[in-house]
């Protein structure tokens, strides 16, 4: 099968569409390793013109997709001004870079100014405070409305549990209190969340655990009827090593 070798001219006119400019004196074909200049990071690199011409370029200019889609098709700042109020933000900048340029915004809800990318705003996904607005309560995907606040209070589905747990391990340093471990940390109620649901979000009520121990302290004493007992008798015996075999042993057997 016989291919039609491009010229050199043709190569060097799609090089430059794509904000390169082509090097070598000698096109050899479309697999082969040139040397592009890019015009956007000011810098010589070595690639096959395949990548240049089908749109892909170079890792680097991948990274700063932004500038290379800035040379194409812009919006005006009125079009963006219109589009940014319907999805419910307000442009305020005097001027518009491009897509991926963060800009500042203003949520006609949230009622705050946030600085985030065109592209963020126009295709609707929005902020990430926006997002979470979207996708909490009665708007989740897997919000059932049939469930009682009793029910979802049962299943842990209460308000303020996450930011109780970041508070749990903002405030342990983000490691278990027993080994000191930064992995796999999870917020453990001290006095068991079913039987003390009015400690629910007690920050006094919680320690940071690794998975290991939280799941071995559960193991031994159960996930009911839960006491500051038990986890000091539980911290001791791991972190003293009193009767340490006897101990394991019990959670073992």
């Amino acid at each position: 099968m016989v291919w039609n070798k491009l010229t050199i001219r043709e190569v060097k006119r799609r090089t430059k569409e794509k904000g390169f400019k082509f090097l070598d004196k000698i096109y050899v074909n479309s697999y082969f390793k040139h040397k592009f200049y890019c015009q956007i990071d000011k810098e010589i690199h070595s690639s096959n013109f395949n990548n240049i011409s089908g749109g892909h370029g170079l890792k680097c200019c991948k990274r700063r997709n932004d500038k290379i889609k800035s040379i194409g098709r812009k919006n005006s700042l009125k079009e963006v001004k219109k589009r940014s109020l319907k999805n419910g933000f307000k442009f305020l900048d005097k001027e518009y870079v491009n897509v991926h340029f963060k800009h500042n915004f203003y949520c006609m809800i949230d009622k705050e100014i946030y600085k985030s990318t065109f592209a963020s705003i126009n295709n609707g996904c929005g902020l990430i405070c926006c997002k979470k607005r979207k996708c909490s309560g009665n708007n989740h995907y897997k919000w059932k409305s049939e469930i009682t606040d009793k029910e979802r209070f049962d299943g842990r589905q209460v308000l303020g549990l996450k930011v109780w747990a970041k508070k749990i391990k903002n405030r342990d340093n983000f490691k278990c209190q027993i080994c000191d471990s930064k992995e796999n940390i999870e917020a453990h109620h001290i006095q068991n969340y079913v039987d003390n649901k009015h400690l629910a979000i007690d920050i006094n009520n919680g320690i940071t655990l690794c998975r290991k121990h939280h799941t071995l302290f559960h193991r031994k004493y159960g996930k009911n009827n839960n006491t500051k007992k038990q986890f000091k008798e539980f911290n001791t015996f791991i972190s003293v090593g009193v009767d340490k075999e006897r101990f394991w042993n019990s959670i073992c057997s």
